[in-house]
């Protein structure tokens, strides 16, 4: 449980900071995930995702709002996991700075919700 607290924080951040949809000057534009790509995480970003996009919005509020205790039974409930920084996973669909991932060989049609700014695309 000690990662919890991290990853509350880069969770935040991650969301955070995907709000403005313009680039600042002198900063790389943000890559375009698009359905059926495949997206790794990024480097030095706490991956999570819960089971639903209104799940991963109250993880996140729980999160801005310093109430740990709700946040971490997110993760004990199973609402939330932290999944494997080495996965290779498929986009199913695209919100406003959260996408549903599967992983990438799965043919599943559901999937599980991530902030955008904690994918890029694999290489």
């Amino acid at each position: 449980m000690k990662l919890l607290p991290m990853l509350a924080i880069a969770i935040t951040v991650a969301a955070l900071t995907g709000c403005g949809d313009e680039p600042k000057p002198g900063e790389a534009a943000k890559p375009v995930l698009k359905p059926e790509m495949i997206v790794i995480p990024v480097k030095g970003q706490f991956l999570a995702a819960c089971h639903s996009e209104d799940l991963l919005k109250e993880a996140l509020l729980h999160s801005v709002r310093e109430e740990k205790t709700k946040f971490a039974a997110m993760f004990s409930n199973m609402d939330c996991v932290q999944i494997p920084y080495d996965g290779r996973y498929k986009v199913l669909s695209v919100g406003h700075n959260v996408i549903e991932i599967t992983t990438a060989t799965a043919s599943d049609s559901r999937g599980m919700w991530t902030v955008t700014e904690a994918m890029q695309p694999a290489q």
